[in-house]
């Protein structure tokens, strides 16, 4: 049997639980380990769950587990573990530094696993990435999920409140050092946006591509069906509700859109969907007379409940990966320009785009037929998502299981 034909064994570091998919960051992890098991590639995962916020490791027939050969979760530190390094390490990635019994635990179960490649999502589990490197001699492959740095400052600048500044501070500390260190070391990168690809490979890191999220085929062919699409909202958000650039976009919605909206829709129906909603996004959400979906378990029920799909965000950086998903429903799409970063241009043309309350609201009542009419547009830009595209990743781990990979190749174009 030939190399390529024998299965990868493949362990994936990521520092979060990837289902239920109740923000774009598990979303974009969730799809392409859906899109790399459809591939014939056997996953172990290793990832944190937060207890805190009542997290459970998966039960033995929960989708992530069938998708899975084999699990370990470990649980996520307190805020002020490891409280030394404060200065060293952002937060996120204090609190998922291996302790003992942690790593006795990934030991155990990656022997039984037998890895032959290493895939890091997202920088926050470098640490542990790098002792199962070491400990299993493989080469790290590293999937950016955001120019993190500068997303740390974005999500700092825009806190509120000394708790808040205080929490988005200390995930400013080291993240610039820790995201250096992993493009210095990993033998190769793939990163979620043309723009981000560029910035990295301006720095001096050309070992790595662009990797647009993969959207797994049976997925897209069912939330984007036509036939039985009969929505029950005028207009809908789905995303996290607690970042504080997501919750400064959905209160100006409620707060400035919503208003405009009544005076053409009078019976209007919308809702607001996601995790953790901030208080003010429910302050918000009550004064506008808006329904609150908290923590959906599912996106495709959502996604496929409202007329006009909307992402209303000022600040961040990277790709909006519920701009990726919405463009797979029937729905229309409205968004603020800064929700473009990223974004495929077929995918931008598909969107409504504008950052004024009144327009935004027009753009809304315009939309309220779905994508009727956009179907060349729509096919063009979902053709950039497609999880075929997955094939480029499992070439790239085989390369780093069997030895270095040449670092004369990278290019900031979208793998054919």
């Amino acid at each position: 049997m030939s190399a390529a034909s024998t299965p990868l064994r493949l362990v994936v570091v990521y520092h979060e639980l990837p289902y239920p998919m109740n923000h774009g960051g598990r979303l974009d992890v969730w799809r392409r380990l859906q899109a790399l098991a459809a591939q014939g590639v056997l996953i172990h995962l290793v990832c944190w769950r937060n207890a805190a916020l009542g997290e459970e490791v998966p039960a033995a027939d929960s989708p992530m587990r069938q998708m899975l050969h084999s699990l370990t979760v470990l649980d996520e530190k307190g805020k002020f573990a490891n409280s030394h390094l404060t200065l060293g390490l952002p937060g996120y990635a204090r609190r998922r530094l291996l302790t003992p019994s942690d790593w006795a635990q990934v030991q155990a179960d990656l022997k039984g696993f037998g890895p032959q490649a290493l895939l890091l999502e997202g920088p926050f589990a470098y640490s542990a990435a790098q002792q199962i490197a070491k400990a299993f001699e493989l080469r790290i492959v590293y999937r950016s999920h955001n120019i993190e740095s500068r997303y740390a400052r974005f999500i700092h600048e825009r806190a509120k409140g000394i708790k808040e500044r205080v929490n988005t501070w200390l995930n400013v500390q080291g993240i610039d050092e820790l995201e250096e260190s992993i493009f210095s070391s990993s033998a190769w990168y793939f990163d979620c946006s043309p723009d981000d690809a560029k910035h990295w490979h301006a720095r001096g890191h050309r070992h790595g591509e662009w990797l647009p999220l993969v959207v797994e085929q049976n997925w897209a062919q069912r939330v984007s069906q036509e036939a039985d699409w009969s929505p029950g909202y005028h207009v809908g958000y789905l995303g996290n509700l607690y970042q504080p650039n997501n919750v400064e976009g959905i209160v100006w919605f409620l707060d400035k859109v919503v208003p405009q909206l009544r005076q053409r829709l009078p019976d209007l129906k919308a809702f607001i969907a996601g995790s953790r909603p901030s208080p003010e996004v429910r302050a918000a959400a009550e004064r506008a007379g808006v329904a609150l979906i908290e923590n959906p378990p599912e996106a495709e029920p959502i996604l496929r409940s409202a007329r006009v799909l909307i992402n209303p965000v000022f600040a961040g950086s990277g790709v909006y990966t519920k701009c990726i998903e919405m463009l797979f429903t029937p729905a229309g799409l409205v968004a603020t320009p800064i929700a473009m970063t990223g974004l495929a241009e077929a995918g931008q043309q598909c969107f409504g785009i504008s950052d004024d309350p009144a327009v935004f609201a027009e753009l809304i009542v315009q939309r309220q037929a779905g994508a009727a009419g956009q179907k060349e547009q729509r096919d063009a830009a979902r053709a950039c998502y497609d999880g075929r595209r997955i094939g480029r990743v499992v070439e790239v781990l085989r390369q780093a299981s069997q030895g270095p990979i040449s670092h004369a190749t990278g290019e900031v174009h979208a793998p054919a």
